[in-house]
């Protein structure tokens, strides 16, 4: 299961992450993230979670075919060095 509040957490002090893009499913009104760690090796080396809006709650099982087609709507990159 994921901890979003950690995954989602770009604080100096927070969790992890190198980078965090986040693509907008309009159909399923749900929010689908690749979560990229400090030390990927790789532009596949990602966790991947999302987020009901309407159920507002976190999705988990998916697959990377969650973001086919989808619009990419949000990037974040920690442009520290952790």
């Amino acid at each position: 299961m994921f901890d979003f509040n950690y995954l989602l957490n770009t604080s100096d002090d927070g969790g992890n992450d190198a980078k965090i893009l986040v693509y907008y499913n309009q159909t399923d009104q749900t929010l689908i993230f690749k979560f990229y760690q400090n030390g990927c090796q790789s532009a596949n080396d990602y966790q991947i979670g999302g987020y009901d809006l309407k159920q507002q709650t976190g999705i988990h099982g998916l697959q990377p075919s969650a973001f086919n087609g989808l619009p990419l709507v949000y990037t974040w990159e920690n442009l520290k060095t952790k």
